[in-house]
């Protein structure tokens, strides 16, 4: 049985395995709001803390404030906080992390090679053996339009 998940939801589900990606949305959106909170101390290095939320109207408000720490020497995220928002609640969450390690560059671009994600009590780590940036897709991965339909 597939139960539609709610707008919010989806809201608050972002790439934050691809930091670049979900920053550079928040940064060229004028509806996030980006505060400096202050330092912290993230796996013993010092960082800073950065608040972005979107709010916009209540519902953005509840689901996409998010705690953004980067390394104080390289600038680099090193962990994200979020909510993941409970389908029937939008005001109730589930903790969420990533943290990201071993940036490596591929094609100019820094990414982590390294991922731990925390939800809740369960743990993942994930470890990336290869990027590739603007690969495209054959056009074999499409299907064709149904005999007869519009072109």
């Amino acid at each position: 049985m597939n139960t539609p998940v709610p707008y919010f939801v989806a809201q608050a589900n972002l790439p934050y395995e691809l930091p670049a990606l979900v920053l550079l949305n928040e940064l060229s959106n004028p509806n996030y709001t980006l505060s400096y909170v202050g330092t912290a101390t993230i796996n013993g290095n010092p960082a800073i803390h950065i608040h972005t939320c979107d709010d916009t109207d209540l519902v953005s408000y509840f689901v996409t404030p998010q705690e953004w720490y980067f390394d104080a020497r390289s600038g680099l995220p090193v962990l994200v906080q979020y909510g993941l928002p409970k389908p029937r609640n939008m005001q109730t969450s589930w903790p969420v992390s990533t943290s990201y390690a071993n940036y490596q560059v591929v094609n100019g671009i820094l990414v982590p090679y390294q991922l731990t994600m925390n939800v809740g009590p369960v743990v993942e780590v994930a470890t990336v053996s290869s990027v590739a940036f603007n690969r495209g897709l054959p056009s074999t991965q499409f299907q064709a339009p149904p005999a007869g339909g519009a072109q």
